[in-house]
């Protein structure tokens, strides 16, 4: 399969192949491509610890880091939701610490709403969305791209060997005769009136 994708050099292909022990069907395949990752045979996903607990426990452990920051359990509590939010713009609990605990004044007589202040101040922009492209199908055989309701079992129509089936719209055979002799007939009659000079 190909992706198109878009970063800071630019738009480019991406290739990627994957694999799976198990058979799946055109369906299942299609549902992959489209996000919507069927979870039947397949190993749970590993918990992800949520950015609120992430987040609590960051200013549980900022005290270690800055004594003069240290913060009760309520208080972590209460500021759990809003560290939380930096986690969710990707930041790490490093980056936390750094904002919080940089530059520190002589005396800090309020940790918990220096802490919130801090936070709310210096949080980071929401990351923008990924600028991803549709995965595009190919053929197993032959790598001809294609969407995977043209590649049934992974293969073209080519591969396949199926033969060419033309479309409904197109003219059928008994009504093709008719056509071309009414336009050979149109043919014949602009020319016998050109050459009469009719037609001036």
């Amino acid at each position: 399969m190909r992706r198109q994708v878009e970063d800071a050099e630019g738009a480019r292909w991406v290739f990627r192949c994957f694999f799976t022990r198990t058979a799946r069907s055109d369906a299942w395949w299609a549902a992959f491509l489209d996000g919507d990752v069927p979870q039947s045979g397949m190993a749970d996903p590993a918990p992800v610890e949520e950015p609120e607990a992430r987040g609590h426990d960051a200013l549980a452990r900022l005290g270690r880091h800055q004594p003069e920051l240290a913060l009760s359990a309520l208080e972590c509590k209460a500021l759990a939701d809003v560290a939380g939010e930096w986690f969710r713009r990707g930041a790490t609990e490093t980056q936390i610490v750094r904002a919080v605990g940089t530059l520190l004044p002589d005396v800090v007589e309020y940790p918990f709403g220096f802490v919130r202040k801090r936070l709310l101040k210096k949080m980071p922009p929401e990351p923008p969305a990924p600028a991803q492209g549709r995965y595009i199908m190919e053929c197993t055989d032959c790598h001809a791209p294609g969407p995977p309701e043209s590649l049934p079992g992974g293969l073209c129509r080519i591969c396949r060997s199926e033969p060419y089936v033309p479309d409904d719209d197109r003219l059928s055979a008994d009504i093709v005769p008719g056509k071309a002799e009414r336009l050979r007939e149109a043919v014949r009659t602009y020319r016998h009136a050109a050459f009469d000079g009719t037609n001036e």
